[in-house]
């Protein structure tokens, strides 16, 4: 997977060039596996998330990422909480 993210025609310079339906997918991929991932220590290790959320807001940056870029077409199993408006 890093050989992936790291090559230059997958994710091309500058910005405002498109990514190709491939690196896009890809995307979408790794981050349907990162949500299980962060759901598994929602789910089975909620005190350390939470502990670890609140000092790094990982979990908030990384749906409203997703959900910006459209890169998860499925609800985020875990609520985001009251003041997941904020930006």
């Amino acid at each position: 997977m890093w050989a992936f993210l790291t090559k230059q025609k997958n994710f091309p310079r500058p910005n405002h060039v498109a990514l190709g339906k491939k690196a896009m997918k890809e995307l979408k991929d790794v981050a349907k596996r990162l949500y299980r991932v962060l759901a598994h220590a929602y789910y089975h290790h909620k005190e350390l998330f939470e502990e670890f959320e609140k000092k790094t807001s990982l979990y908030r940056r990384f749906s409203k990422l997703c959900m910006k870029y459209k890169l998860a077409n499925f609800t985020p199993p875990i609520p985001l909480g009251d003041d997941d408006d904020e930006e």
